[in-house]
């Protein structure tokens, strides 16, 4: 590496305190939305409500295998 360089990265604000479901456009095919990734190796609490007219089908959670006892 050079002993001097340069590094220049971009900001994205994927984070909301209310998230609204952009709805089920086609019925066929599967939406799937990132609610968190990233978040350090600790407790976090994602509360969720809906209703009938938005149901959700399936909720997936990847735990990293870091910290696991």
């Amino acid at each position: 590496m050079p002993e001097t360089f340069t590094v220049t990265w971009n900001v994205q604000p994927y984070f909301a305190d209310k998230f609204v479901s952009p709805g089920v456009k086609d019925a066929a095919t599967e939406s799937i939305l990132i609610l968190a990734s990233g978040l350090s190796n600790a407790r976090h609490r994602l509360e969720i409500s809906g209703d009938p007219e938005q149901p959700i089908a399936a909720i997936r959670i990847h735990q990293p295998s870091l910290g696991q006892k």
